[in-house]
This record gives C-alpha cells, sequence and structure tokens, in this order.
C-alpha cells in the first residue's frame, strides 16, 4: 500500500527534487502509480510552485531562431516571441518548429520534479 494519502492523487508520480542518486537504484520501487480515476481535484502550477520546471529557454529560443534563420520567410522575420515567430514561417519551418515544441514539451514532463515540500501541501 502506498503512503501518499489519497487527497494527493497523482502527486506520488513525480520525483522529489531532493533526489540523490542513489535513489535510482529503487526505480521499481517508485514505479508511477496509474492516474486516479476520479481525482477529487486537479492543481494547475503555472509559475512554479510546486514544479521545478526543466525547460531549457534559451536553447529553444536558439533552435528556433535558427529555423528561422533557414526559413525562405523566417529569415526576415524579427527574433521575438518564438511561439509568434514559429507561427509565421513557412510549412516547412513551421513543421521543423512543432517538432522542436514536441521535443522539449516532451522532455519537460519526463524530467520535471516536485519541490521540496509539494507533497506536504
Amino acid at each position: 500500500r502506498s503512503s501518499t494519502p489519497p487527497e494527493l492523487g497523482d502527486a506520488s508520480r513525480f520525483r522529489s527534487s531532493n533526489n540523490t542518486n542513489s535513489d535510482n537504484a529503487n526505480a521499481n520501487a517508485n514505479a508511477k502509480p496509474p492516474l486516479p480515476i476520479n481525482p477529487k481535484g486537479v492543481i494547475f502550477d503555472m509559475d512554479g510552485t510546486l514544479i521545478q520546471h526543466v525547460i531549457d529557454f534559451p536553447s529553444m529560443r536558439r533552435r528556433i531562431y535558427q529555423v528561422a534563420d533557414d526559413d525562405p520567410i523566417g529569415r526576415s522575420l524579427e527574433k521575438t516571441c518564438v511561439l509568434e515567430l514559429a507561427a509565421q514561417l513557412s510549412p516547412e519551418g513551421r513543421r521543423k518548429a512543432d517538432e522542436i515544441f514536441q521535443e522539449i514539451e516532451e522532455r519537460a514532463l519526463r524530467d520535471m520534479e516536485l519541490k521540496e515540500g509539494a507533497v506536504e501541501l
């Protein structure tokens, strides 16, 4: 039986940010439980209060700006918001930018961690 209170739902599926490398040896013991069928609530952490975000924004900007520089439409556009820039690219440029965004989102979901004390909240 899990030691996580049922009201925390799926919060236990995230690694705590104070884990050490030795914790990786217990990976099977810390396998992610299934999502609850009827959660009592959902928390959206948009500002990083509970979750340690792991998105490398400077790298994302560099990668999207490079796609724009290589794009026949994008090379003449101002390099500002990457989402706005990507939306203005040629179809091929948008496809490449979307692949970058998808990769970054998947990595962020895989690697995000709860901040210390988040489960107790």
